[in-house]
């Protein structure tokens, strides 16, 4: 057995190498630290970057939200504004052509209307037959008639080849036959009724001729606002199935309406908790089995025969 002198160069070498204290030991756990360090600081950096661009995301999302409002603010009719109304910015090129024959016939009826009223007027001051209530009635007609026929007929056919909307051709459609209708009843002229047309017009060209030619002047216009209607109408329905809507479609979209509606969620929500609590209960119920009865007889073995031996 050597003894190792601790005075020499060797004992401190080794006695470097293995204590845990030493530099040697001591270098790799530094070297650790500010690796890991550094590595937070690129994770903190990388994170606070993902942050950065998802704000900038949001910020993004709510300027075009933004500016889409600020663009459709409204700017229809031009000396009051109430709705928006672009043709060319919002209806595709396919659709422009009928949207645009649509809305023309929309201006015609509103002068249509205001014509009518005006005809009517003339009957009311030379004191026509029924001037009264001839007047009165063509009045309310063109003060409902003209918003009615703008939200009910040609901004449904608007909204319709916008999005692309089968549900939307339907209400066109309802409503655009009812229009036309009361333009050929306006158009005939019953006495009455609002409308300065046929009948009305030949009464007054007896009375009073400069009457009577506006309300022929009236009954002229309703009778082209209603041909006219006609040849809108088998546009649209060439356009209608051209794009392959049908019935079906919209049946489809107004279930999916009625479904994503307030009242819907609702509907639906009460029938699957319904649902749930039929489950439950169905689940709980145990089903009593009919116990055998204790009267009934058991079966007795057969008699066991005893042969007879003969002797």
């Amino acid at each position: 057995m050597s003894l190792q002198n601790p005075f020499g160069a060797g004992y401190g070498q080794a006695v470097e190498n293995t204590i845990p204290w030493g530099g040697a030991s001591t270098e790799a756990p530094a070297e650790s630290a500010a690796e890991a360090a550094l590595r937070y600081r690129m994770h903190e950096l990388e994170r606070r970057e993902q942050q950065l661009a998802a704000r900038e995301a949001q910020l993004r999302l709510q300027e075009d939200k933004i500016g889409e409002f600020l663009g459709r603010q409204p700017n229809f009719p031009k000396f009051r504004p109430l709705v928006y109304h672009d043709i060319d910015k919002e209806i595709p090129d396919t659709g422009k052509p009928l949207v645009k024959r649509a809305y023309f016939l929309w201006l015609f009826c509103v002068w249509t209307y205001f014509f009518n009223c005006l005809a009517c007027f003339t009957t009311l001051v030379t004191k026509g037959s029924n001037g009264g209530s001839q007047f009165g009635m063509s009045f309310l007609i063109m003060s409902i008639g003209i918003p009615v026929s703008w939200s009910f007929w040609y901004k449904q056919l608007y909204d319709g080849v916008r999005d692309d909307k089968s549900l939307r051709f339907f209400f066109f459609f309802f409503n655009f036959a009812f229009h036309l209708g009361a333009m050929a009843v306006l158009a005939i002229g019953m006495p009455g009724w609002g409308g300065a047309g046929m009948i009305v017009a030949m009464e007054m060209l007896g009375t009073n001729a400069v009457s009577g030619v506006f309300c022929l002047i009236s009954a002229a216009c309703l009778g082209l606002e209603a041909i006219a209607g006609l040849w809108v109408l088998k546009e649209v329905t060439s356009y209608y199935r051209s794009k392959g809507m049908s019935m079906r479609s919209v049946r489809t979209e107004a279930i999916h309406g009625v479904a994503q509606s307030e009242l819907g969620r609702e509907v639906l929500k009460e029938g699957a908790k319904q649902a749930f609590v039929a489950n439950k209960s169905a689940a709980l119920a145990v089903p009593t089995l009919a116990k055998s009865p204790s009267n009934v007889p058991s079966l007795s073995k057969p008699p066991s025969v005893v042969p007879t031996l003969r002797k």
